[in-house]
């Protein structure tokens, strides 16, 4: 045989070889992970894997984690990033059939000095998070510190940590998780995360400090159509330590403990002290663009909102029922807010304020202080004052069923059609349950349109 056709041939196998290849080398995989695993397996479905961090030591990007039902008490650290079109997921075959945590967390994925680089565009789905006990401020069940990573259907049930998931970064997605019993909820910082349908019910506290359903820093975040209730305030059982209970805090003293254009929206925040408790503490202001539109506040017993040195604060079309609580909505320390189309209900004290370091603030006016368009009514009060000049005052909106909770209004509201365009634009093309605005020939006050069909509902669990 000649050695020209010698190496004509071996050409033509390696080649045939190299196109085999290519495919093989794009073909993302899929790994299984099972208590009856061993690590010294290949990680299929058949022959398994016994730990998860087995999963996240292996996969790269375009790669998939299976896990099987179980209790795996572990921390599994994700040190290698996906990308835009091959994320690395680990999730559970059954939704919450895989059991996740160890006393110190549940999943890291990580950045800095426990990565190379970032770990970006890794997925987290349907796993239940269980036995994170340590507490302090370094603990988390669930935390993010990379870019666009998703954080979705888990349940997180008795984490004693600071956040039961914690996300840092840019773009993230928190979305349909429950969680239950925790001391905190969720803690988001960073830019451009969206936080949509979750749910956290009965916060109790676990260690000394407080309690709150969530925690809020950074820019251009939107948090939607979530479902914040169940904490019992005054339960000593449940809250030993006697915390003060936000649905939402941020606070801080310049940056980067800033806020800056974040969105709330269609949420429902309630069994609390407040709703917000937000206080920057710096001046010249830097934070500002807080847009707090078509929510439900229900018995936030001190307020379902306290804001100080935030700039440009609009609270549009939500409803408040205060259940006896002191306010509705407070204004203070430098802030400039507009209060419109809102429904205050059943607050013993004031249904909203203004104030300043200089002193109280005219409602309809100068100083940046505006209020508009509110109906003004309580159960706990004779009537309000005059300076609310511009609002409905001390009238009742007529709710379907304010006993129950529900909050639409029946035929023969005042609150129908009634509402103000505000200034800058309608900022909100639909109402609490995404229907259109305006139903009628004018904006509704409170959070719902009159005259829709049957309301739509938030399902989690």
């Amino acid at each position: 045989m000649s050695p020209k056709f010698v190496k004509m041939a071996c050409l033509i196998v390696l080649g045939i070889l190299f196109c085999l290849a290519i495919p093989a080398m794009g073909t993302a995989a899929t790994y299984w992970v099972a208590k009856t695993g061993n690590n010294a397996n290949p990680g299929t479905e058949a022959s398994p894997w016994l730990t998860i961090q087995k999963c996240a030591d292996t996969m790269v990007a375009g790669d998939t984690c299976v896990v099987k039902n179980g209790r795996y008490e572990e921390r599994v650290l994700v040190s290698t990033a996906g990308t835009e079109s091959k994320r690395i997921t680990f999730k559970s075959e059954n939704r919450h059939g895989a059991v996740v945590g160890q006393s110190n967390g549940a999943f890291h994925l990580a950045c800095g000095s426990y990565s190379p680089g970032c770990t970006d565009y890794v997925t987290i789905d349907g796993f239940k998070i269980y036995g994170v006990t340590a507490g302090g401020t370094d603990t988390r069940a669930v935390w993010s510190t990379g870019k666009y990573n998703i954080i979705e259907n888990l349940y997180l049930e008795n984490i004693a940590a600071y956040a039961s998931i914690t996300v840092t970064g840019t773009g993230s997605i928190i979305r349909n998780n429950y969680l239950y019993k925790c001391q905190f909820g969720i803690v988001i910082s960073g830019s451009g995360h969206l936080v949509e349908n979750n749910e956290i019910e009965r916060l109790v506290q676990w260690f000394s400090g407080d309690a709150d359903y969530m925690r809020f820093w950074g820019d251009n975040h939107v948090i939607r159509i979530n479902h914040f209730h169940g904490t019992r305030i005054n339960d000593t059982d449940d809250l030993p330590y006697d915390p003060h209970v936000d649905c939402w805090q941020s606070f801080g003293w310049g940056a980067p403990d800033t806020i800056n254009n974040i969105l709330f929206e269609k949420n429902i925040f309630a069994d609390a002290h407040q709703g917000f408790m937000v206080n920057m503490t710096v001046k010249p202001l830097q934070s500002s663009g807080l847009t707090i539109r078509n929510n439900l506040f229900i018995n936030n017993t001190t307020a379902a909102a306290m804001i100080g040195y935030v700039d440009n604060v609009l609270f549009y079309n939500n409803t408040v029922d205060a259940k006896g609580g002191a306010y509705g909505f407070g204004c203070g320390y430098e802030s400039r807010c507009e209060v419109k189309n809102n429904i205050f209900f059943d607050a013993a004290s004031l249904p909203y304020y203004f104030e300043s370091e200089r002193g109280a603030l005219p409602i309809d006016g100068s100083s940046g202080a505006l209020g508009k368009k509110n109906i003004l009514y309580s159960r706990y009060k004779s009537s309000y004052a005059s300076i609310y000049g511009s609002d409905l005052i001390n009238m009742d909106p007529r709710f379907e069923n304010v006993d129950e909770e529900n909050y639409r209004l029946e035929s023969g509201s005042p609150g129908i059609d009634a509402g103000i365009l505000p200034v800058n634009g309608w900022l909100s093309p639909d109402d609490m349950e995404g229907h259109t605005r305006p139903q009628g020939s004018g904006i509704d006050i409170g959070a719902y349109e009159f005259g829709v069909s049957a309301p739509k509902s938030l399902v989690i669990k």
